[in-house]
């Protein structure tokens, strides 16, 4: 551990606050009220008081990043604050009062000093990393967890979620979300978060601050997370920060790590399908890093080769070959300007490309008079791509000792696209050619760009601001094809065509205020108010939402909270729920589709000591405005009117939590359990009767425990359970008339031709929404983490099985038709059994 005091002095500055009667419409009487306890809140900041700050950075000591949630308590005075999302805290105490400071963080050592303050005093705290606390007792509900933290949240360091096994040797963010109380993972190996009966469209990612609209990899079964790039993870399940907003569900707050700045470090991991190098260093020791990780996968080099076999034909040759592959890049730059300023600056692109390639090539007879054999060749192209890219540059300025501000500038988009391109050429006598081009393609996006200023205004020791404004530009492309066939010498067939050419462009701007109070030793209360506003179409648009989160410290382990939140989301997510490749599109809330809203309620009990956290909550939320394909509309036949094919609902989801987790020792992991119910009514669905969200499941049951049998050996292993989920299947078949089908080749022949296909099948007819469910699911992941000190580094054997005894759990449920017009449901299982393989080499000295 190691402190540096850049300096002490007499802090004179004053924060000036402005005020500018406003006159709110809209807003009912209790909502007047709580601007009003604000407003009086900030006027008794300019008040004199007598007192000074304790302010500075806590971070690691071997790679100085900086350490978010980190925990500084006075011993004395029985107060505490965290750091924020920048390592950065400010305490404020009583003029020449004696102080015992205690700065703890899981997985180091705590760091004690006690001073008397005689003036503003800053200082950088390193932490030193250690596989043991120092047995040191604090009696503090600020040991474990903030006060001003609802049950709802779940905190995760890179380091925890590197010891979860995952898929296919993966270690992944959402796979270890997924086994957290009251988040649900949906079909088998899905990225997807269903979080308190929520779909997927209604978690907010962000990777340092910036949105990420697509976090999924190989149509959903691994994350876009880089795991040797991530420092920390937030997850909001409820009671929601006023900072927050723009989504229903779920807040999941990834920060990236920023470089070392001391040393070179290099990291190198190969796994069964992908590679990863993480190499962070120095720029100038001490003041400035860069961190670059990358990661992508290999079937493709290894498997397209091996498909490019010709077959061979009487008067032709056909080769066929393709591929996928995936990749993400992260890179940070981390500059210590000055004493009070920082720089970052950040980039993440990652993409998944499937594609297909085919040649045939012909011999062709040509009668009549100069009869002769012509070549004839046909090529053609498949492409299936999607991805992300967000940038940003952030700039924190200590504005005094009071006040942190951050200011962010960032840009992101989301592109999905699906190409065919086929060339025909045929010789003809006489030395002439038929030649023929033919060029589909179909492309969904979003372009984002934002900028926001935030502030931290510690003004009291018992009172602690946060405040900002964000303004963003959105361009929406819901869908746009372009269609084009060439043909030489017979141009006068030439035609050119666009379909869904729909362009939707929002300013959005949000403001916020959120206010730490401690009304006393026992009593804290987190009050704030989320503000957005955005126009579409012509069509503007409020919303308000207050949120209010307290806290009762019963004893120094005990605690009961209750939280209030109201959210707003201003886009929806369409995702096409058939058999074909998953695919999301964004729009944007308009005239005819408004916004989604929910309000949620929820109350726990926490109890933590040195080692042990348990949280216990209940919650209940009620959402309006969710979106849902009306009947016999499909993700594919959107078009300019794509509004009408959508109908708006309600939903309403209730349940309990239970977490007990161990955080210390050679044993640690935890137990998570949810007990819940969630039912979504449409007026155009189910004659307009409530049925169970496709992801209701009653009962979930995680169990997680990692094992550090000796300083060579760790064990690690995860079994989990949900019942099963409700689904849609038929009851009675009809023969006859040529019906619509669906089914997976239809399916993605709908997908190119964008096009109902018919078929003089069997059809079966669904007799209600969600009144069948599945099999109940369950699955054990195992591995072992072999690990040896080398000279240069630190080498690490990992073996790991995914459903290691088995369990053929249901991944598509399928109907078959006999000819008596019996309906049998047939089961697909994914993932029996998947063992894998990786080798990791961390150079420490490099």
């Amino acid at each position: 551990m190691s402190i540096v005091f850049p300096k002490q002095h007499d802090n004179k500055e004053h924060f000036p606050l402005f005020y500018k009667k406003a006159l709110i419409h809209g807003c009912p009487y209790k909502m007047k009220n709580l601007f009003t306890i604000l407003f009086l809140i900030l006027i008794g900041l300019n008040a004199n008081s007598q007192q000074s700050y304790v302010s500075g950075f806590v971070r690691d000591k071997t790679t100085g990043e900086a350490l978010i949630n980190a925990h500084i308590y006075d011993q004395l005075h029985k107060k505490g604050v965290i750091t924020n999302a920048y390592g950065y805290f400010s305490y404020p105490a009583p003029k020449g009062s004696m102080l015992q400071i205690t700065i703890s963080f899981i997985g180091y050592e705590r760091w004690i000093h006690s001073f008397q303050i005689n003036s503003d005093t800053s200082m950088i705290v390193e932490l030193q990393p250690g596989n043991k606390l120092q047995e040191v007792e604090v009696k503090a509900s600020w040991n474990k967890k903030s006060a001003f933290e609802p049950s709802g949240k779940i905190n995760f360091t890179g380091k925890q979620l590197e010891k979860v096994p995952g898929l296919l040797g993966e270690k992944d963010i959402i796979k270890t979300l997924q086994l957290m109380p009251g988040i649900q993972m949906g079909k088998e190996g899905s990225s997807r978060l269903y979080v308190r009966g929520g779909s997927p469209g209604q978690n907010l990612f962000l990777i340092d601050g910036v949105p990420v609209y697509n976090v999924n990899h190989l149509f959903g079964f691994f994350s876009v997370f880089t795991p040797g790039a991530v420092k920390s993870v937030e997850v909001y399940k409820g009671g929601f920060p006023a900072r927050y907003g723009g989504r229903l569900s779920s807040i999941i707050d990834v920060r990236m790590k920023e470089g070392n700045l001391f040393e070179k470090k290099l990291d190198i991991s190969i796994g069964t399908i992908s590679s990863k190098i993480t190499y962070e260093s120095p720029i100038k020791k001490g003041k400035s890093s860069f961190i670059i990780a990358t990661r992508r996968t290999y079937a493709d080099a290894i498997f397209t080769p091996l498909m490019a076999i010709p077959y061979e034909g009487v008067n032709s040759k056909t080769t066929t070959w393709g591929g996928y592959y995936f990749y993400d890049l992260n890179a940070k730059l981390n500059f210590i300007l000055s004493e009070k300023d920082r720089l970052y600056l950040s980039i993440y692109t990652g993409k998944d490309n499937l594609y297909m390639k085919e040649k045939e090539a012909s011999l062709k007879s040509h009668s009549g008079i100069g009869s002769s054999v012509g070549q004839s060749e046909n090529k053609s192209k498949y492409r299936n791509s999607w991805g992300n890219i967000t940038t940003s540059a952030r700039w924190n300025r200590i504005i005094n000792q009071k006040l942190f501000a951050n200011t962010t500038l960032s840009f992101s988009t989301y592109n999905y696209e699906t190409l065919f391109q086929s060339r025909y050429s045929e010789e003809l006598p006489r030395d002439n050619t038929i030649n023929e081009s033919t060029s589909y393609i179909n492309y969904s996006g979003i372009k984002d760009i934002g900028l926001a200023i935030d502030f931290d205004y510690y003004a009291l020791s018992w009172l602690h601001i946060k405040y900002g404004i964000k303004g963003s530009g959105h361009r929406y492309t819901p869908g746009k094809l372009d269609f084009k066939y060439e043909s030489v010498p017979d141009q006068e067939n030439d035609f050119t065509f666009n379909l869904h050419n729909t362009v939707e462009k929002i300013f959005e701007l949000n403001g916020y205020i959120e206010n730490h109070v401690s009304v006393s030793d026992l009593i804290s209360v987190n009050l704030g108010v989320h503000a957005l506003s955005f126009n579409s179409r012509g069509f503007n648009y409020l919303s308000i939402q207050p949120r209010i989160l307290t806290n009762f410290q019963i004893t120094n382990n005990f605690s009961l909270n209750a939280a209030m939140s109201k959210m707003c989301q201003p886009i929806h997510l369409l995702v096409n729920n058939g058999n074909t490749f998953p695919v999301d599109i964004w729009v944007p809330a308009v005239k005819e589709l408004k916004p989604s809203t929910s309000d949620q309620v929820e109350i726990g009990v926490n109890y933590s000591n040195k080692t042990y956290e348990l949280s216990v909550a209940m919650y209940w939320k009620k959402m309006d405005g969710i979106i849902n394909y009306k009947n016999g509309e499909s993700f594919f036949s959107l078009d300019e009117k794509w509004v009408d094919k959508l109908t708006q609902g309600e939903g309403s989801s209730y349940g309990a939590e239970i977490l007990a987790r161990k955080n210390e020792g050679k044993l640690t992991g935890w137990i998570g359990y949810t007990l819940s119910w969630a039912y979504s009514k449409f007026p155009d669905l189910n004659n307009g009767e409530a049925f169970p969200f496709i992801y209701d499941s009653r009962h979930q049951l995680s169990l997680v425990a990692m094992y550090k049998l000796n300083p060579k050996i760790e064990l690690s292993a995860s079994w989990v359970y949900n019942t099963g989920v409700p689904i849609t299947i038929s009851g009675t078949a009809y023969n006859g008339e040529d019906i619509y089908i669906s089914s997976p080749i239809y399916g993605a022949l709908e997908d190119f031709f964008n096009q109902k296909i018919y078929s003089p099948q069997s059809i079966a007819y669904y007799s209600g929404i969600n009144q069948v469910r599945l099999p109940d699911y369950h699955r054990l992941d195992i591995g072992v983490d072999f690990i040896k000190q080398k000279k240069k580094g630190e080498r690490i054997w990992s073996i790991s099985v995914y459903n290691a005894y088995l369990r053929n759990n249901p991944f598509v449920l399928f109907t078959q038709v006999n000819t008596n017009g019996q309906v049998s449901v047939k089961n697909f299982s994914l993932f029996s059994f998947m063992p894998s393989i990786s080798y990791r080499f961390k150079f420490n000295k490099f």
